[in-house]
């Protein structure tokens, strides 16, 4: 491959602003002409359109497959838009490096383009070669120079939140509402930030998302998650139904198809849905979800064989020593709830490879916790607690349910107190430690809750194995 030497951003951008600006000047000489936006000259308006349209899908959570059909097709129909060649290889597959180099490449032959063109490419670059936040001054005067251009314009306000209190994004992107009310993206943000305090107001977005956006999948698929947040799966599965209609290969709602089912209780019937839905997509990544989703099936079912044999053919497939970690941790799980607690501490060993994330150190300490392996559950839980912020209190979660497993039913009362989590497996916990003590009824509706709720990742459509978890667990009560 042949290399550019990539341009300093501050010396280019310096170039890029010393260009006349038509757009702006047309801005200020005539006060009655709309806002300025991308010229995007030399293309057909299809193009164009096909363009903006990935865009869109890029801020709407379209998902790679639809951004990729989009920019693919504007590429085909108009090869001399540059700015969509340099969106294909900024969303397209490669490190970021390489995607970086291309766009520096493609750079090189934008001499007559646009300055407004200019400093998009130069943007998506930096930020595809991982200097992002140095850039945001070109954003920011890309903002100014085309005014008109709403998606430019999130794009900046998503670099403003970083680092600020939930309150304030949400405040910000509010804001932004109130500036641009028909523009979806936000509501969609904000629903889903809402969400875990106030599941109504949470709703109200969606609803305003789903009205700004009635026929992307997205809008259907985000009210389905926060109907099921409130465990209303019936109502979920008409939102779900609607986005494969206007979408057969969204995945998300593929999963999400089989996840309704289980949260039905209907085991079978979900391992059906996912099964067929499996056959739609090629990819490795998306064929192992659909894979573990199977072998929860199994799992909620209490049918270990079953979820061994669907784990075992995660492992047979090429694999990271990160993506086996994930299958051995799993596997583990399930054996020491479901089968051979024999088999866990193998399954442990080879999960450990590399350097596991934090949740790794979490589910070894419940599963170790479970096969009274109570030494070993707490150095696990002193790992983990090394590694998340002290303001996290899951790991009081943990030390409870080793001292459950201890019968020291106090200190597991005063540690689950001292926890702020409200998480499935914190209920499990809970359910737990109250059926010991005799109080059934309220431990039963802990128990209810959790058996009525869905297992797949709030707001994504993965399993939630913390979620399986705490469902395998008060099966045992």
């Amino acid at each position: 491959m042949k290399h550019h030497r990539s341009l300093p951003v501050g010396a280019l951008f310096l170039a890029i602003v010393a260009l006349p600006w038509p757009n702006r000047v047309q801005a200020q000489t005539g006060s009655a002409a709309p806002p300025a936006r991308l010229e995007l000259a030399g293309s057909s308006e299809q193009a164009k359109m096909l363009f903006r349209e990935a865009i869109y899908e890029t801020q709407n959570v379209g998902g790679p497959a639809r951004v990729r059909r989009a920019i693919d097709s504007a590429v085909k129909l108009s090869p001399q838009l540059t700015l969509a060649r340099v969106y294909q290889a900024f969303t397209g597959p490669g490190t970021g490096e390489v995607r970086a180099q291309a766009i520096t490449d493609l750079l090189s032959t934008m001499n007559s383009a646009p300055p407004a063109e200019l400093l998009l490419a130069l943007y998506w670059r930096e930020v595809a070669a991982g200097r992002g936040p140095a850039a945001v001054p070109v954003l920011k005067a890309l903002t100014e120079l085309v005014p008109g251009e709403v998606d430019i314009a999130w794009m900046y306000v998503n670099t403003q939140v970083v680092g600020k209190p939930v309150a304030e994004q949400i405040r910000m992107r509010r804001e932004f509402m109130q500036k641009y009310p028909t523009y979806a993206a936000p509501h969609n943000t904000v629903a889903y930030q809402l969400a875990p305090t106030d599941l109504e107001a949470a709703l109200q977005e969606v609803r305003e998302y789903i009205k700004l956006a009635p026929n992307h999948p997205n809008s259907h698929d985000s009210y389905a998650d926060l109907l099921l947040l409130q465990r209303k799966p019936q109502e979920a599965l008409q939102h779900v139904q609607r986005e494969m209609e206007l979408d057969p290969q969204f995945s998300a709602g593929s999963m999400k198809l089989g996840a309704i089912q289980l949260m039905m209780g209907d085991a079978a019937s979900a391992r059906t849905v996912i099964a067929r839905e499996q056959e739609k997509f090629s990819d490795a990544a998306t064929k192992r979800e659909f894979t573990y989703w199977t072998a929860a099936t199994y799992a909620y079912a209490g049918d270990v064989k079953g979820a061994r044999t669907a784990l075992a053919s995660v492992l047979s497939t090429e694999l990271t020593p990160a993506q086996a970690s994930i299958a051995h941790e799993r596997l583990a799980a399930i054996e020491a709830y479901l089968g051979d607690r024999k088999s866990v501490a193998g399954h442990l060993t080879a999960s450990d490879a590399g350097t596991p994330p934090a949740a790794h150190f979490a589910l070894k300490a419940i599963v170790l916790a479970r096969i009274n392996d109570l030494e070993q559950a707490r150095a696990a839980v002193t790992q983990f607690t090394s590694m998340v912020p002290a303001a996290n209190t899951f790991p009081r979660v943990l030390n409870a349910y080793i001292a459950l497993q201890a019968k020291d039913l106090a200190t597991a009362e005063s540690e689950l107190a001292a926890s702020t989590t409200t998480d499935l497996f914190t209920k499990a916990i809970r359910a737990d430690l109250l059926a010991r003590k005799g109080q059934k009824a309220e431990s039963t509706a802990l128990k209810q809750e959790i058996v009525s709720s869905s297992m797949k990742l709030d707001g994504n459509a993965p399993i939630d194995f913390f979620k399986l978890m705490a469902k395998m667990h008060v099966d045992k009560l």
